[in-house]
């Protein structure tokens, strides 16, 4: 009896050595996947960090770009704010100066036009002078 239980004894730990050896095997099987798919997502996180890194420099330089694009677009609203107040100016000037040559003009043209009615009225008084003295009267 003692024989009996000494085998049944020694095949329980037997298969409970078996049991542990199989359950160690399934969790060492368990952590290499797990360390292969840890490895597999660190890869990833490397290449999802290079591409952030890639990314946050683009937006950097497109922050830039905005920034010199938005100074370049004050500098010219101010380039035609002047531009337009010059022009407003230069053209209030021309036109001034145009309305003050047009009454030069126009006075000119007042006093040529009353000339010419004195030399048309002494022309007719030396022609009648003429046509009297060449009748002899």
């Amino acid at each position: 009896m003692k024989r009996a239980i000494g085998i049944s004894l020694f095949a329980s730990l037997s298969l409970f050595s078996i049991y542990t050896l199989y359950q160690k095997n399934l969790l060492t099987q368990e952590i290499e996947i797990l360390q292969s798919t840890n490895q597999k997502m660190e890869g990833e996180i490397s290449q999802l960090t290079s591409q952030i890194e890639k990314l946050q420099k683009e937006k950097s330089k497109l922050e830039e770009e905005k920034s010199l694009l938005a100074d370049e677009v004050v500098s010219l609203q101010e380039q035609l704010s002047t531009s337009n107040t010059s022009t407003t100016c230069n053209c209030e000037t021309n036109i001034s100066k145009l309305q003050s040559e047009l009454e030069s003009c126009q006075k000119s043209k007042d006093r040529i036009l009353a000339q010419r009615k004195k030399l048309a009225v002494g022309y007719r008084w030396y022609k009648n002078l003429y046509n009297k003295c060449k009748e002899g009267k």
